[in-house]
């Protein structure tokens, strides 16, 4: 916020905006419970600035894909996604000692994974950075 000059209800808008997403999804632990801005700015701090709805709800949660050969995958019931490029970077478990906060690995994982698929920023529609 001190660098970019990001403001509370652009950070907040990012929570309002996945819970909409969720909605209509029978999986979710959110369905059918939307939020609103002032919802998220109005609800409890966590560590300033970061409010309660801002933050990722514990859960056990998994998540897994099934990587084969192109051949097989044609004999599959379902299209396949083919993975053009990948890959992957540790941060440092003590950020706050680090030179640069704001340098996240996906800097790096992203680079690696652009330069092996022949891709870049300007080719994707979609991308999600976890963690």
């Amino acid at each position: 916020m001190h660098v970019y000059g990001t403001k509370p209800e652009q950070i907040a808008l990012i929570s309002v905006r996945q819970r909409f997403n969720t909605l209509n999804n029978p999986r979710s632990a959110f369905q059918n419970q939307p939020i609103t801005l002032e919802d998220v700015l109005n609800s409890r701090y966590i560590n300033e600035p970061l409010h309660i709805l801002e933050c990722v709800m514990p859960v056990a949660g998994a998540a897994a894909f099934v990587v084969t050969s192109a051949e097989r995958a044609q004999s599959l019931p379902n299209d396949p996604v083919y993975v053009l490029g990948a890959g992957i970077a540790q941060g440092s478990a003590t950020y706050w000692m680090a030179d640069d906060m704001l340098t996240m690995p996906t800097k790096y994982s992203a680079a690696s994974a652009y330069e092996m698929s022949g891709y870049g920023p300007k080719d994707m529609e979609f991308a999600e950075f976890y963690d």
